[in-house]
């Protein structure tokens, strides 16, 4: 790919980075959580205090969020920028893993163009961008994580792949418990690609230079060490009474799961999940589709997998009584995406020439759109944060300890209007 057609894409991603990076939206309560540890005066106290709260208050939480802004609060004091900036990191890191997975699936600018355009317009993904909590890191995580298992042996030597995986892998690895499950089955899945794509000879040997073992055993171990502390350790189960709370009501769970993980598409969530059903029996029984039909039965599959793990994630929460929540299925949401730019692509390939115009004149004018739209809707929300009433005056670093989470949130809005260090009534929030 030319190097000012990879420069136009990560602008673009850059770009979309910005739009969704929550500028002058106010802190609340989940991420109040965060901030609170800003107060502490040193980062053991606030990790003693923290751990034992992974089994409740954080729960599943692995602490490196919250660590992050521990250390960012320190050194640049209250902020909801810095706050929120290990978020606007992983969104890069989304964005350029998609485009690196994309180069390596041989899709054209144009449709890589799509691609990031459809990630934009995924409001499960745009909402945590803007968001200090550890959502975006694992779906940046596992599109790295893919990209980096998707690329051979002998192009993984270039300095941005070698970055590219160890940023993924380790992020993963420190910042979400979701992360093992979407690690082991990306790197199978690079495996058998790679093994089908070259047409090469599996082995065990083979797997485990495709797996990095160096880089694979820090992964693994931080992983775990984490586990050990936090929310592993301090598991419990937690019986809610009603699992499907904040979901909703007029449909079924599991039509909700599916049409969550394509909001991109609109209304043409029904056309791609039939496309993706006649897709495999198609390329096999028409000898024409042979030059695509590896690539399609690997972008049907890796749909099939992030919806997979968002149905075992989804259990999961169930059994221990926990809420099922969309945010869960954040980097099955990620995998989708980048999964049907692969499949709507090759859809263009087999086309006649006329049709295949058609499709991607229509799919790229679609999605430009609706990006067009979400942007406006981005810009307007900034515009009314800008607008919202300053924090009282009378708010210091000497009120009271609030009594409620909506005066919780007023101190702390009120606290980074001021700026300077975190206020110490916030120790409170962890001591109480």
């Amino acid at each position: 790919m030319k190097t000012n057609t990879r420069a136009a894409l990560l602008a673009l991603g850059v770009i979309c980075t910005l739009i969704c990076s929550g500028f002058g939206r106010p802190l609340w309560i989940d991420e109040i959580l965060q901030y609170s540890l800003g107060a502490f005066g040193s980062s053991a106290e606030a990790w003693h205090l923290f751990a034992p709260t992974t089994g409740g208050l954080n729960l599943g939480q692995t602490g490196a969020y919250f660590m992050s802004d521990y250390w960012l609060l320190k050194i640049f004091g209250a902020s909801a920028f810095w706050i929120r900036f290990p978020s606007f990191l992983a969104s890069l890191l989304l964005f350029w893993s998609a485009q690196e997975l994309f180069t390596q699936w041989k899709i054209p600018a144009r449709w890589q163009a799509w691609g990031l355009l459809a990630f934009f317009t995924q409001p499960w993904i745009t909402e945590y961008i803007g968001e200090g909590r550890s959502y975006l890191p694992l779906a940046a995580s596992s599109v790295a994580a893919l990209a980096y298992y998707s690329t051979p042996l002998t192009a993984r030597s270039a300095w941005p792949l070698r970055l590219l995986g160890v940023a993924g892998i380790l992020m993963g690895s420190l910042f979400h418990p979701y992360f093992s499950v979407y690690w082991a089955g990306l790197c199978f899945f690079g495996y058998a690609y790679l093994v089908v794509e070259k047409k090469a000879k599996p082995s065990l040997a083979g797997f485990l230079r495709h797996c990095n073992v160096p880089l694979s055993l820090v992964g693994v171990v931080l992983y775990f060490w984490l586990a050990s502390q936090t929310w592993a350790k301090y598991h419990s189960n937690h019986g809610f009474s009603d699992p499907f709370q904040w979901l909703p009501k007029d449909i079924s769970v599991g039509r909700h799961l599916f049409g969550s993980h394509f909001l991109f598409l609109k209304k043409s969530k029904s056309l791609f999940a039939a496309l993706f059903v006649a897709a495999i029996p198609c390329v096999y029984a028409l000898p024409r589709l042979k030059s695509v039909k590896y690539p399609t039965v690997f972008s049907v599959a890796l749909v099939a997998f992030a919806l997979l793990v968002s149905s075992l994630l989804s259990y999961m929460s169930y059994r221990t009584g926990y809420w099922l929540l969309e945010r869960q299925w954040i980097a099955s949401v990620a995998l989708a995406t980048v999964g049907t730019t692969w499949f709507a692509y090759l859809v263009s390939k087999v086309l006649p020439r006329k049709f295949a115009l058609a499709w991607t004149i229509g799919l790229l004018g679609f999605v430009s759109v609706n990006a067009l739209y979400v942007g406006y809707q981005k810009i307007e929300r900034v515009v009314e944060w800008q607008q919202l009433p300053k924090p009282a005056a009378t708010l210091t670093a000497n009120s009271p300890v609030p009594p409620g989470i909506g005066e919780w949130e007023a101190l702390a809005r009120a606290n980074v209007a001021l700026g300077g260090p975190v206020w110490p009534q916030f120790r409170k929030m962890y001591q109480r």
